[in-house]
């Protein structure tokens, strides 16, 4: 089992250290590469710091606020999302490392008629998220920056006794923020972390019906994503911990069918960051 010792107090900026602190100094300077996505750490006991990748399953359950329309409010659903991040980082560039997150789920949930549609119906969600970020670690700070590109398909499915809709929405991101982190506790075991997202999102978004009353098409529309997310982390072992954090992401866009559309979607998202 790993001691205090073994987890950073403070990071450091040098990359190449001498041998009887190699755990140490590698993951002080390792820690604020990896802390704000819950990437582990380990030392391979050598001078130098080796090419590393981190894996972090993680879990999202969302609780998803749909949009709210004339025609009917789709009310809300729980999608349960898996999938997991890739975290790369190599010694020449030690302030960088690039963050690949993919997540799917699905759900059910209510839909209430007004105008369009009388009583109640059902709901069906299916949603895949998948996004690239380069960060960088400003040097001498707790601070990284980071940007690149998202990518959602987002698609609903309604049904009635009067008609049946489904509303499928492609978007593209471009994505920048900025993170910080900070130790709980002097052995750096227990540490906070938060990150904040700001995007310009394109939406392709299309819907289609089995009535003939109702019109269908296609809508191109520019909005504006946010990405917000508070977390604690838990150094298990210099090579696995625990992160749990709470996530907001919402969308905000306006087309011709969806008059304001509003999509929010948030939760607890539960990972387990694994460095090999």
């Amino acid at each position: 089992m790993a001691t205090d010792r073994d987890f950073p107090i403070a990071a450091v900026e040098t990359t190449t250290v001498p041998d009887g602190n190699s755990v140490f100094s590698m993951m002080s300077t390792m820690a604020l590469q990896n802390a704000l996505e819950g990437s582990a750490t380990k030392s391979n006991g050598q001078d130098s710091i080796g090419d590393f990748v981190t894996f972090t399953p993680r879990v999202w359950i969302t609780h998803t606020n749909l949009t709210e329309s004339e025609g009917f409010d789709a009310g809300a659903v729980l999608v349960p999302m898996y999938g997991g991040s890739i975290t790369l980082t190599t010694p020449r560039t030690p302030n960088f490392s690039l963050l690949a997150t993919a997540f799917y789920g699905t759900g059910e949930g209510d839909a209430f008629g007004s105008e369009l549609a009388t009583g109640e119906g059902d709901s069906d969600v299916e949603r895949t998220d998948i996004e690239i970020l380069l960060r960088y670690h400003i040097p001498d700070t707790q601070l990284i920056v980071f940007g690149g590109p998202r990518y959602i398909i987002f698609d609903r499915e309604f049904e009635f006794d009067s008609f049946d809709v489904d509303h499928t929405s492609e978007i593209w991101a471009i994505e920048a923020g900025v993170g910080t982190f900070g130790n709980l506790t002097d052995s750096g075991r227990h540490r906070f972390f938060g990150n904040f997202t700001l995007g310009v999102a394109f939406e392709a978004y299309e819907s289609k019906t089995n009535n003939d009353n109702i019109y269908d098409g296609k809508e191109d529309s520019t909005g504006v994503s946010i990405d917000v997310n508070l977390g604690y982390e838990y150094l298990l072992a210099d090579w696995v911990n625990l992160n749990l954090r709470y996530r907001t992401f919402v969308i905000f866009a306006e087309d011709d069918f969806e008059q304001s559309d509003l999509t929010t979607i948030h939760g607890p998202e539960l990972g387990v960051a694994l460095r090999f």
